[in-house]
């Protein structure tokens, strides 16, 4: 359930943003795919952002169609803090986590627990593995026992992969975006195959 929750979640927000952008620029989903995949396939297979940098340079750049002051700017901040799919990530790890555990949830305990993730998910280290380090901080805030870091751990490593591919594909999106907002889109290069 937990599982099934976190890769419909990352794929539900790639699909409507994607879907976004597809529309704003008459763009095929089958090419913006085409053009995104070779990052994601990195990042899903080594959960690392820091082992997709390059290529996510050369993606933005060359075949999204990104001015090169965006991406040299835009990529390496947008991979340390831009994190979408680890905030969602934490927050259906914690919601799981509380209800094994029988933690009373209540609408202030959602609303910490929803700024808490935002935050972590800033300051998690974009490196794989990172969000442990996040796990004792909200294990502690949100009234969980200890014993509640071991079961982070564990099931925090699989859901990672997806959730740093998320990351990397959310930042494509948000840039191309960024880059249409500022005339620094090339679009011809965007829509070309």
């Amino acid at each position: 359930k937990l599982f099934l929750t976190l890769i419909l979640a990352s794929v539900v927000i790639l699909i409507l943003d994607g879907a976004f952008l597809c529309f704003r620029f008459k763009l095929s989903p089958k090419l913006l795919i085409w053009k995104m995949s070779s990052t994601y396939i990195i990042a899903i297979a080594t959960a690392s952002s820091s082992a997709s940098f390059t290529d996510n340079m050369e993606v933005c750049e060359k075949k999204l169609g990104i001015d090169k002051r965006i991406v040299n700017v835009g990529v390496p901040l947008g991979q340390t803090i831009f994190m979408p799919g680890s905030m969602i990530l934490f927050y259906c790890l914690t919601l799981y986590i509380s209800g094994f555990f029988g933690t009373k949830i209540s609408l202030p305990w959602l609303l910490t627990l929803t700024v808490l993730t935002v935050i972590l998910a800033i300051a998690a280290p974009p490196v794989p593995g990172g969000g442990l380090a996040c796990y004792a901080l909200i294990v502690s805030q949100m009234g969980l026992p200890p014993e509640a870091v071991a079961t982070f751990c564990a099931l925090g490593i699989i859901p990672d992969f997806i959730c740093t591919a998320t990351n990397i594909s959310m930042l494509h999106i948000e840039l191309v975006k960024l880059a249409d907002s500022l005339n620094m889109l090339d679009k011809e290069k965007l829509l070309s195959e």
